[in-house]
């Protein structure tokens, strides 16, 4: 099989259009997980196509390591830091799933955060 110039040239325009597409849950969430009767808050900062990190706040965690996968409305964010990982469904405007690390788990739902307005 062989392509025509313009035919690669149109191919490899479209790929890079889709790897720079903006995914359905790049920017930020929040959501917190309780566990031995205190409120543990996370922030992810998600960018499918590139470097996403996540904050611990309470913690003192920030900027750590996230790991995405985007399979359709399922979403995965592992933090190999911490040999933890969020599975979840993207629903409307959350992500609702299960926060794991070890052998303990706890129900998390991810809102977004809303983006500040520019001079503020």
């Amino acid at each position: 099989m062989f392509f025509s110039r313009t035919s690669l040239l149109l191919i490899t325009i479209a790929l890079c259009a889709s790897a720079s597409a903006k995914s359905k849950i790049d920017g930020d969430w929040q959501g917190s997980i309780n566990a031995n009767n205190r409120d543990f808050p996370f922030i992810f900062h998600i960018n499918v196509g590139g470097q996403s990190s996540v904050d611990s706040p309470s913690q003192f965690v920030h900027g750590a390591i996230l790991v995405v996968k985007l399979d359709g409305n399922n979403v995965q964010l592992a933090m190999p830091g911490a040999a933890a990982e969020f599975n979840g469904t993207l629903e409307k405007s959350q992500i609702v799933g299960v926060f794991k690390q070890s052998k303990e788990s706890w129900p998390m739902t991810l809102t977004r955060v809303p983006k500040k307005k520019s001079g503020s």
